[in-house]
């Protein structure tokens, strides 16, 4: 299903929707709740139209690259890289665009202009075959699903309710302890 605005309408949510996906992996999802949390406003302010795929996502190859630019790269919520589109999932990719931006700097400083998989050593990112999602309901409650695996609120907590990951992505960015909230 890929509502379109007036689909959409002034709806916040469905109850028991079955959901495929016009992705790569052409999921069919059976849920109980379906919270819309889409757009349909394209961007074209930061980059072409041209770079877009049919819902608004930088279009992008397994290697991060930008379809039919070679030397640009999109990573995250703006990515169609067809996985949840979570925090949690950045840093495992984040090792494919390291490495990729870095070759095709490298290339770029030598003077050459062929940046393409064939001509540099580039890695490709497969996308997860399950899905990974956190939703914290507050710092105690919560469900969570990764690896087919379905957890309840103790868990949810302690992997993303208690601090949104401010701790892990603190200590990925800066190699150290967050700082302590203040009181």
């Amino acid at each position: 299903m890929k509502p379109t605005e007036l689909d959409f309408g002034k709806k916040k949510f469905e109850k028991n929707v079955t959901v495929k996906t016009t992705g790569k992996k052409g999921l069919t999802l059976t849920t109980d709740l379906l919270v819309w949390a889409a757009t349909w406003n394209i961007e074209d302010k930061l980059y072409p139209v041209s770079w877009l795929n049919e819902i608004g996502e930088l279009n992008v190859t397994d290697t991060f690259q930008i379809y039919d630019r070679d030397d640009a790269f999109a990573i995250g919520d703006v990515s169609s890289v067809a996985e949840t589109k979570q925090a949690i999932t950045l840093p495992p990719k984040m090792k494919f665009i390291t490495h990729n931006i870095l070759a095709v700097a490298e290339a770029m400083s030598q003077g050459k202009s062929d940046f393409s998989v064939r001509s540099l050593k580039l890695k490709h990112y497969k996308i997860a075959d399950r899905a990974t999602m956190y939703l914290p309901l507050g710092p105690k409650h919560g469900v969570s699903e990764r690896n087919g695996w379905v957890y309840g609120d103790k868990t949810t907590s302690k992997w993303k309710g208690k601090d949104l990951y401010c701790d892990l992505f603190w200590k990925e960015l800066t190699g150290s302890k967050a700082p302590p909230i203040p009181q």
